[in-house]
């Protein structure tokens, strides 16, 4: 998950702790709720998505996992590469970040973690900035801290109810009040081109081997 700013620029943060965000919901559109509220470290508003898709866990798990197709749905996202592999359900990922003028394009990398619950079925998707794991550019402003989680949880073979939760840092001279104006407009972007992406029959069709539907 920044100029999802955080499905994007970030591509994400998510964590299970007892600090309390106070979450507020500020935009509402069909199943589509996204809240914001005080992060645990960030001066920029963590973020919170419900969201219900028509898929199944192993399609929207053949998405994620399709790291190079990420400029096709996450907002802002110019290029996005696989790093390292690190198992079938665990990977190093890099994304470059689109931004605004004046400011400079930013780039997120990323480790990725997926779980299953063998018994409720509940995939779980942790995502955490690695911002030292490779050299920076010198035209491209590191993010320095990101971390995301995705609680998906089957509602029936074919609907899932998604849970995001995202805070970062975009690094650099960005003021944490213009990071927090464009909070609500990546989040509802990506979302919507992720129903539409996630049918694709190359998702459709995908076999995740760690996934149980």
């Amino acid at each position: 998950m920044i100029r999802i700013f955080l499905l994007g620029l970030i591509c994400l943060s998510m964590t299970a702790t007892a600090h309390q965000h106070n979450w507020q919901l500020k935009k509402q559109e069909g199943d589509l709720k996204i809240y914001t509220g005080t992060a645990e470290v960030s001066k920029v508003k963590a973020l919170k998505v419900e969201y219900k898709i028509n898929a199944s866990l192993k399609q929207l798990a053949a998405v994620l996992l399709d790291v190079a197709g990420q400029p096709a749905w996450v907002y802002s996202t110019k290029s996005s590469s696989l790093l390292q592999k690190l198992s079938d359900s665990e990977f190093v990922s890099y994304s470059e970040k689109v931004m605004p003028n004046p400011f400079s394009n930013r780039d997120l990398v990323t480790k990725v973690t997926m779980s299953q619950d063998p018994a409720t079925k509940v995939l779980t998707i942790n995502v955490t900035g690695l911002p030292k794991y490779i050299p920076e550019k010198d035209d491209l402003v590191r993010v320095p801290m990101a971390k995301a989680k995705w609680t998906v949880t089957p509602l029936s073979n074919t609907q899932l109810k998604v849970e995001y939760v995202a805070e970062a840092e975009p690094g650099g001279n960005i003021p944490s009040w213009v990071a927090n104006l464009f909070l609500l407009k990546g989040p509802s972007e990506s979302f919507k081109k992720l129903s539409a992406v996630v049918q694709q029959p190359k998702y459709r069709n995908a076999t995740v081997s760690f996934i149980d539907n």
